[in-house]
């Protein structure tokens, strides 16, 4: 039984870690050991190291409105991944610049080493290229069709269509992988496919959500355009840095930890009126839901080890009353052997026992 309750102890400790851990996957992307071992604060060598290196140069696409674009009216870059890398720059006690580019061309300025950092979805293939910095935010990839189209409900149907897509963009590695016979139509940007979209030169144009929304809203399409039900995928976007910049990448996820315990990216969402799709995941029915049955599986795991010890303790105490009654029956036969007559008398006279020549 002894070694049941280790067992079990063990078992419990194990589960309990591995709980801990992923509350700390949910809440911080980062295992426990990660972030128990890990210094998140920002030293002294990496404000060094920031100093040296001078400003961080983000570019990234120049025409994907909410997340980035360039504002002509306004002269500037804007967007939500640019408040965001705004707040980062706060955190790292640094300068961030900003280059707006066509997407394919700010990858390759990212690979040549031009610039620092540009988001996008983690991959395979990317990560043979760039190195990948912890989660920033979450977005879907979607599916833009005409109304009056009933072909096309779900992803497989896109095979053997004309599909609208942006030079350099992840979807189109994520459907090479997933759906065959697709003639791509490649453009610069989302507008652009957009107006192949409304011409009839595609019948789908594919990317992310928020900017697809965005643009549906922006030129009052939203009646006449649909976004399919089923998703293409949803996943995180992070900042993708040059294979030597290994440090910088470190510093990187110090400041995104410090501003995912403010949860900097839905207040900068909430500034953005009118997105239709949020771009940071809701974590709370998650979260909820897994403390909810994380607390139940630990409270039957400690319920089972309560009623294992009361069996230990319940079989402890009945070998000592065994003990106990085998040595007074044992004492008994030694008394009884004895030639002469024995009692014993309690303080108030009242026979405890005696041999058998008493009786």
């Amino acid at each position: 039984m002894k070694q049941r309750i280790f067992v079990m102890s063990m078992v419990l400790i194990t589960v309990l870690v591995i709980i801990a851990n992923q509350y700390f996957q949910i809440e911080y992307h980062m295992s426990i050991f990660r972030y128990l071992l890990n210094n998140q604060e920002l030293t002294q060598e990496d404000r060094d190291f920031l100093k040296e290196h001078g400003p961080i140069i983000y570019a990234a696409d120049n025409n994907a409105p909410p997340l980035r674009f360039y504002d002509r009216n306004a002269e500037q870059y804007r967007g939500i991944v640019i408040d965001y890398l705004q707040a980062l720059a706060i955190e790292l006690e640094t300068e961030i610049v900003f280059e707006p580019m066509v997407w394919e061309e700010a990858l390759s300025a990212l690979k040549r080493g031009d610039s620092d950092i540009c988001d996008m979805y983690p991959s395979k293939a990317r990560s043979e290229v760039y190195l990948f910095s912890d989660p920033v935010y979450y977005q879907r990839g979607v599916i833009l069709v005409d109304k009056n189209n009933s072909d096309i409900i779900k992803v497989k149907d896109l095979s053997g269509r004309k599909v609208g897509i942006q030079s350099g963009d992840y979807v189109h590695e994520y459907l090479k992988s997933n759906v065959e016979g697709i003639e791509y139509v490649f453009g610069k940007d989302y507008e652009s496919n957009l107006a192949k979209l409304v011409s009839g030169q595609v019948d789908a144009i594919v990317g992310d959500e928020p900017v697809i929304s965005y643009f549906l809203n922006y030129y009052n399409l939203s009646e006449e355009y649909r976004i399919v039900d089923e998703a293409l995928y949803e996943l995180p976007s992070v900042f993708s840095l040059n294979k030597d910049n290994k440090r910088l990448q470190e510093i990187i996820n110090k400041g995104i930890f410090k501003l995912n315990k403010t949860d900097i990216m839905l207040k900068i969402q909430q500034k953005w009126f009118g997105i239709s799709t949020p771009i940071g995941t809701d974590q709370d029915i998650p979260k909820i839901t897994f403390m909810v049955v994380a607390a139940s599986f630990s409270a039957a795991m400690v319920f089972m080890l309560i009623i294992m010890w009361n069996l230990e303790l319940k079989k402890a105490v009945d070998e000592q009353t065994r003990a106990l009654q085998e040595s007074r029956n044992n004492l008994q036969t030694i008394i009884d052997g004895i030639n002469q007559m024995i009692v014993v008398i309690s303080e108030k006279h009242i026979i405890l026992s005696a041999n058998k020549l008493f009786y």
